[in-house]
């Protein structure tokens, strides 16, 4: 993941698949052409990239872009407000193909590592594109608060993205920790 940071790319290797993965994919386009039914045609080996960057930024009050490829383009956007005695987290959509992966409406869903996203995964949009992380709010008379949401208390925890680069679909995460025991501090870390 990219913040608007102007980090360069390292250049991308071709990873070859199994062998053995590669005969059986060749037999089933051989059948397709066979059948007369052209579903899979490549000429060249299918591609797959883990793009990883690591980061410690604190998420400031506002607005904090994430440009996720690194083309000067913000994807999402983290908002962290306040209003009165309280404040909010968000993650908002920044291009209608670009979603957070949410099991509930309007809630961003914390993910543990490992947890697969993809085409079926819970990609709900939201009329608003925000999706709410994490809430503080202060008693009126100063002494009590509470803290709401799903991301209120999380540890390297991942936020699942769908984006789009070039028209392609991608998916990947956002790796953070949140704290609203008294406020919300929220960190991004990769």
């Amino acid at each position: 993941m990219k913040i608007t940071q102007n980090n360069s790319f390292k250049p991308r290797t071709i990873a070859r698949i199994n062998s053995k993965l590669e005969k059986k994919l060749a037999a089933y386009v051989a059948v397709g052409a066979a059948a007369g039914v052209g579903i899979l045609a490549a000429d060249r080996p299918a591609e797959a990239e883990v793009v990883y960057t690591p980061t410690n930024l604190t998420l400031k009050q506002g607005i904090t872009p994430l440009d996720i490829n690194n083309d000067g383009v913000s994807d999402f956007r983290f908002y962290r407000g306040g209003y009165g005695h309280g404040s909010r987290l968000y993650i908002l959509q920044q291009d209608e193909k670009n979603l957070v992966f949410n099991s509930a409406t309007f809630n961003a869903d914390p993910l543990v590592s490992g947890a697969r996203i993809g085409p079926k995964g819970a990609f709900k949009e939201d009329e608003d594109k925000a999706w709410f992380m994490a809430g503080w709010s202060e008693g009126a008379s100063g002494v009590s608060s509470r803290s709401n949401g799903p991301w209120k208390q999380t540890q390297n925890t991942y936020l699942g993205l769908k984006f789009s680069v070039n028209g392609e679909t991608h998916y990947g995460w956002a790796r953070m920790t949140v704290n609203a025991k008294t406020g919300i501090v929220a960190t991004l870390t990769g």
